[in-house]
């Protein structure tokens, strides 16, 4: 999945965007107006995709990142081939954590019931795991990297990223931020892990909107979802028709001033937008 030549380190055929890519086919996000495959064919598709990304589910949050190929103990140094190799895929592994928990979240969306819950806590923990790994090593890159003069291999790491969908981030606010989302009991042991995950994809998704257009902004931040998003995003903010234990987190906490960014960038794309329409 990781090739290193001529000094530029690439990812190939990245899972997340396979998922993703498969997902937006599903769910027909792709071309919103395309009617449901009605032939038999079609439907023995659908259900052969959607087996395999749940058997990537049961995998990913039944193994340990080391069993999937994330070697914790072996070199992250970034000026080294194997070193930035490490790191993207780590990077990629983080990226495929959250489609596959969106994928997730979609079933539990429609169903409410425990099992997709179950998962999710699953992945989110397994995410957490890597995360706090790659976190750790670039500490200490960092600290190593004082007075050295080492100079690596090209590596962007942005190119294992994803986003996901403005409407299921929205989902997972209002399912878990109003003083009425208070009575989905199955969420209750998980619902701050998964609110903090969706905060943490707002705010990537709100950066990449202000770094530029990418390919999936049109289908992944419809104006009707971004509105409902920075709705729930500023309900969090000011802590007003929320949840109590949401009440309790000070507005100096850094999920909160993440919110804070998130919804200056989307207000001012979203007011791009509208004066870019107006003008023509």
């Amino acid at each position: 999945m990781v090739m290193s030549a001529n000094g530029l380190v690439t990812l190939v055929e990245p899972m997340p965007q396979l998922v993703q890519a498969m997902q937006c086919l599903l769910n027909e996000e792709v071309v919103a107006e395309a009617k449901q495959t009605q032939t038999q064919i079609g439907a023995n598709v659908q259900k052969s995709a959607n087996d395999l990304i749940d058997s990537w589910v049961r995998k990913a949050s039944s193994e340990d990142v080391h069993d999937l190929g994330v070697d914790k103990l072996s070199e992250w140094n970034p000026a080294t081939p194997n070193g930035c190799a490490n790191l993207l895929f780590a990077k990629m592994m983080l990226n495929l954590y959250d489609v596959l928990i969106e994928h997730v979240w979609s079933q539990f969306h429609q169903s409410h019931s425990l099992s997709p819950v179950d998962q999710i806590t699953a992945l989110l923990g397994r995410r957490k795991e890597l995360d706090e790994v790659l976190q750790e090593k670039y500490v200490r890159r960092k600290e190593a990297k004082v007075g050295s003069n080492e100079v690596g291999p090209t590596l962007d790491l942005k190119q294992a990223d994803v986003l996901v969908n403005a409407s299921t981030i929205a989902q997972v606010f209002e399912s878990t931020v109003p003083q009425e989302a208070s009575s989905i009991e199955v969420l209750s042991e998980v619902n701050c892990e998964l609110l903090d995950w969706a905060i943490d994809r707002a705010l990537a998704l709100s950066q990449s909107l202000l770094d530029g257009f990418h390919p999936l902004h049109t289908m992944l931040c419809s104006t009707s979802a971004m509105i409902s998003l920075a709705s729930y995003l500023l309900d969090y903010y000011t802590a007003t028709n929320c949840a109590d234990w949401i009440e309790s987190r000070d507005v100096s906490s850094p999920s909160k001033t993440k919110v804070r960014r998130c919804i200056s960038s989307m207000v001012f794309e979203m007011a791009k937008s509208a004066c870019m329409n107006f003008i023509n």
